[in-house]
């Protein structure tokens, strides 16, 4: 209880997280499971550059994943947190459960700063990535897409005498 902190009933009582569906990655790198949050992270980017020109099954896919992520980090967390207390127990044999209590709570704290700057470079990478990968003229081209479509213009048809009429 102690490492966990104070959601500990929370997180035993629940199979599924509500946080992880909707962060994805980044709640994993909030509970400390760096190596799964790098993994589905990179398995999301994977999945955004097979299926770029098909928007549905990106969709489905992430949705998916979603619900897996959320289903899946409770457990993950309780066994890297039931490994981290046993190998403080074995560190320090001699100490007051007290004391083991306190040194749980130091080492269970969550570094949420952390975890956002590791989100956050490895956003800046995918993206850095994608437009060396794809180029510029491919998000040009997504950009003029969607400009045309919001607008609706047919840009012959827009002409500009110089008069303004009220």
């Amino acid at each position: 209880k102690s490492y966990v902190g104070a959601n500990y009933n929370k997180y035993m009582k629940s199979n599924f997280s509500a946080f992880a569906m909707i962060f994805g990655s980044l709640a994993f790198f909030c509970r400390g499971l760096y190596l799964m949050g790098l993994i589905l992270f990179a398995f999301q980017v994977i999945v955004l550059f097979i299926f770029r020109d098909i928007p549905y099954i990106i969709l489905a896919i992430l949705v998916i994943l979603a619900f897996i992520m959320a289903m899946i980090i409770n457990p993950l967390y309780f066994s890297k947190v039931k490994a981290k207390v046993k190998s403080v127990r074995k560190k320090h044999p001699k100490v007051s459960q007290g004391e083991l209590n306190n040194l749980c709570a130091k080492l269970g704290k969550n570094n949420m700063a952390l975890a956002l700057l590791v989100q956050i470079a490895l956003v800046g990478i995918t993206v850095f990535g994608a437009i060396k990968i794809l180029g510029t003229d491919y998000f040009v081209g997504i950009y003029e897409k969607a400009r045309d479509k919001v607008l609706k213009v047919n840009k012959e048809e827009v002409k500009f005498d110089g008069n303004i009429k009220y």
